[in-house]
């Protein structure tokens, strides 16, 4: 019970607090979850509930919650209970008898807050964590910041079931919404078709596309029903014979019909398709690929286009949810998957270019639908652009042509856009693989920068294109491994691929010492290895600390107490050294521990390590 004051949860700190009775929060009190979860954790058997204590305030905040997790009985919410931008509900005990409800008696709700900081989800469920297995009619928000820079275009779509054109509109009534028809003949804009009536439900899995006004935002509200369980979308291939089947047909506008964000590279698995592409109103590349400059993940109320080269249908499970943070989806790749390396151009008219380069065993440089990403934006010279060309000549802002080592280099197409001087760096991938130097090389000058290291920056006319000037070349680097010792110092390992044909080098960080090779001995304190290629750009710096082990101080807590005399004892009398401690306790490093390595330590027990 909350009776006076206010329960403020632990912010930041993801605390959990788990509930086994009823919550009962004051005429006068409030209850804060903070940044953490709430469980409720009571007996199966005993219903639990919350009583908010607001039901003649819908608008009212006096309960708010993070994250609530349903466990092993029903919880009835009474009254009206906020979840936070970002947070999430989630089911899951050791009985499958997790329910929620709202109270019928008492006005009641559950709004899903949405905010620039993120949109609140659901996670993985199913109709029997609902009263009468029919889901609860909850309230939906999603929000779409504003762009000052221009009217903005936004990828949207219906997660909540009767979603109205009306109910989207009534959040800005500037907001214009469009879908798209892939079946439609003609151009890629005899697809458009702008949805007026507001009585027009947009259904979930069918994408949107909606416009706003320069500067302005919208705070969308639905309240309903969601969709629960698998969710099939079918994918339409409209052959039009006066269209290029590569450029026009078979675009499709899909959604993610679920009230929390989607693993796509989980929902694409096994269809043959690995990209999805999504508008980006934050820079000049107009449409960004999923997967590569893009995030693997499909946001709540979010759509993407699909491309396909046959009718297909794409298939949402409940497996598919993420409830982590979007933008931080982490998953295991196949031992086949060396990472993408992302290449970024700008020439300071606020205009951006990206490739990418895939590195996946049993590729090739033809064009691969489950691996490569066609190039959907503009090539016109008019806007700054960079792309690669399949063998098979489709336009790519993704290729992938085999694993590192296969990989030598990679000619690059350039549309200049407005010209000036342009850069070319790394673009910062999430994916990007270790242990190869990335070299951009303009072939007209010979200059040449090492992606993620430097800047190649070149004075280019405007309104050109240049089909070969420019090439990406991979070479790998040699790995470096260390560890400080106590009797044999500091142990160097090299590894990789021809390792012996790069020059090291080596500074202490507060430059009172320098060398050229491997050096025998260091003084304590942090360094800069520096490794590079002769006739190369390709330098791989490694940063490495020395510190003198502390004699005595086996468990490594910064003193010599009573439990290092005890692991010093335990390696008594002698013999070869075989225990986890032993090494560390030869303290003359003479290959056993004996009566004398207990008199050097007695030299220093009782004392700390500084």
């Amino acid at each position: 019970n909350v009776t006076t004051g206010a329960f403020i949860g632990c912010d930041g700190m993801g605390r959990e607090v788990s509930v086994s009775g009823n919550i009962t929060v004051g005429a006068t009190s409030t209850f804060n979850g903070g940044q953490g979860t709430l469980k409720m954790s009571g007996n199966p058997s005993q219903p639990q509930s919350i009583f908010a204590n607001n039901s003649d305030d819908p608008a009212s905040t006096k309960v708010q919650l993070k994250n609530l997790q349903i466990l092993n009985n029903m919880t009835t919410v009474s009254g009206h209970v906020r979840m936070k931008p970002g947070g999430v509900m989630t089911f899951g005990g050791a009985t499958p008898n997790e329910e929620i409800a709202l109270d019928s008696e008492n006005a009641s709700s559950i709004t899903f807050e949405s905010s620039a900081s993120g949109t609140a989800s659901i996670g993985l469920c199913e109709a029997s964590n609902f009263e009468e297995n029919t889901p609860e009619k909850f309230t939906f928000q999603r929000y779409i910041p504003a762009d000052p820079d221009g009217s903005s275009w936004v990828n949207i779509g219906a997660y909540v079931t009767g979603t109205t054109v009306a109910d989207w509109t009534a959040a800005n009534p500037s907001m214009f919404i469009f879908e798209y028809k892939e079946t439609n003949f003609g151009s890629l804009g005899s697809g458009w078709n702008f949805l007026w009536d507001g009585t027009t439900v947009l259904t979930p899995g069918s994408g949107y596309m909606a416009m706003l006004p320069q500067g302005q935002d919208a705070l969308i509200s639905v309240t309903g029903a969601f969709q629960i369980g698998e969710v099939s979308i079918p994918l339409t291939f409209t052959n039009d014979p006066n269209q290029s089947n590569t450029t026009v047909d078979g675009w499709n506008l899909i959604s993610n019909p679920y009230p929390a964000p989607v693993n796509m590279t989980q929902v694409l698995d096994g269809t043959g398709i690995s990209t999805w592409y999504i508008f980006d109103n934050d820079s000049a590349d107009a449409y960004v690929a999923g997967g590569s400059d893009a995030s693997n993940i499909l946001d709540v109320g979010q759509s993407a286009w699909i491309k396909v080269d046959q009718a297909t249908t794409l298939t949402f499970s409940e497996e598919d949810k993420v409830i982590t943070t979007p933008g931080t989806f982490l998953r295991e790749f196949s031992a086949d998957y060396g990472g993408t390396l992302g290449l970024e151009l700008s020439n300071g008219s606020n205009n951006l270019g990206r490739a990418f380069v895939k590195f996946q065993s049993n590729t090739t440089a033809a064009f691969e639908p489950e691996h490569d990403a066609l190039m959907y934006n503009s090539t016109g010279t008019s806007d700054l652009g960079v792309w690669m060309v399949a063998e098979s000549g489709e336009k790519l802002s993704r290729q992938a042509a085999g694993l590192q080592a296969e990989v030598t280099s990679i000619p690059l197409k350039v549309n200049s856009g407005a010209g000036g001087i342009t850069q070319f760096y790394a673009y910062d991938h999430p994916e990007t693989p270790e242990l190869v130097c990335a070299v951009i090389e303009d072939t007209e000058t010979g200059e040449r920068a090492q992606l993620g290291r430097d800047t190649l920056e070149i004075s280019l006319p405007a309104n050109t294109h240049y089909a070969d000037r420019f090439v990406l070349h991979f070479t790998p680097e040699p790995s470096m491994t260390w560890e400080s010792t106590a009797c044999d110092g500091l142990a160097i390992d090299l590894a990789g691929e021809a390792w012996e044909s790069w020059d090291a080098a080596w500074t202490a960080d507060d430059g009172s010492a320098a060398g050229t090779g491997l050096p025998y001995e260091l003084e304590d304190g942090d360094y800069t290895f520096e490794f590079t290629l002769p006739g190369s750009v390709c330098v791989q710096a490694i940063d490495v600390t020395v510190e003198t082990a502390c004699l005595g101080d086996f468990n490594q807590n910064g003193e010599r107490d009573v439990v290092d005399l005890l692991v010093l004892l335990a390696d008594l009398p002698g013999g070869v050294l075989e225990s986890t401690h032993a090494v560390q306790a030869d303290c003359d490093c003479d290959g056993a521990v004996t009566v004398s390595d207990m008199l050097a330590f007695l030299t220093v027990f009782g004392t700390n390590c500084d």
